[in-house]
C-alpha cells in the first residue's frame, strides 16, 4: 500500500451508481442534509458496519455523472475513513489506489442497498430506520477491559 494513498484519496472523485444517487437526494431531503456527501457518508458507513467487505460492483454498473471530490466526501477524516477501509479488507504493500478506489465504490453501493432494504423493512418509517442504525452502533466501552495497562506501557 502506498504512503500516496491519503492524498490519493482526498484528491480523486468518487462516483455514486445512478440509483444509489437517486436514493440519496430522498435521504437528504428527509432528514435536512445539505450536502451530497453527508448522505454518502451514512451509505458507506452502514456498509462498514458489516462484518465481510463488500462485493465489487459489477462492470455492467451506471454511474451518476457528477462525482463527489475526496475532498469532499471524507474532509478533515480523510485518515479515519482511509483507515476504516483499508482494515476492512486488510489491505497488503501490493494493494494500489486502484483498489482501495474500488473497495470505496463497492462499500457506496452496498450501504445504499442496505439501507434502502431497511428503510422498506420499517415501512418507510425514517424514524424507525434511524433508531435501527443507531442500534448498530457500538456501545462505548463495550470490550474494552479497563484494568488493562496501556498499550507499551507497564503496570
Amino acid at each position: 500500500m502506498s504512503l500516496n494513498f491519503l492524498d490519493n484519496v482526498w484528491r480523486s472523485d468518487f462516483r455514486p451508481t445512478e440509483e444509489s444517487a437517486a436514493f440519496e437526494d430522498s435521504l437528504r431531503k428527509t432528514f435536512g442534509l445539505a450536502y451530497r456527501y453527508e448522505a454518502a457518508r451514512l451509505l458507506m458507513g452502514r456498509s462498514l458496519a458489516e462484518p465481510e467487505p463488500p462485493p465489487p460492483v459489477p462492470s455492467d454498473t451506471k454511474y451518476y455523472n457528477k462525482p463527489i471530490p475526496g475532498e469532499l466526501l471524507f474532509g478533515d477524516q480523510v485518515d479515519a475513513w482511509t483507515s476504516a477501509f483499508t482494515e476492512d479488507v486488510k489491505f497488503t504493500s501490493t494493494a494500489t489506489f486502484s483498489d482501495l478506489k474500488a473497495l470505496i465504490e463497492a462499500h457506496w453501493a452496498r450501504g445504499y442497498a442496505l439501507v434502502k432494504e431497511e428503510l422498506e423493512s420499517c415501512q418507510n418509517n425514517e424514524i424507525k430506520l434511524v433508531q435501527r442504525l443507531c442500534d448498530r452502533l457500538p456501545e462505548v466501552g463495550r470490550g474494552f477491559d479497563s484494568g488493562a495497562g496501556l498499550a507499551g506501557g507497564t503496570e
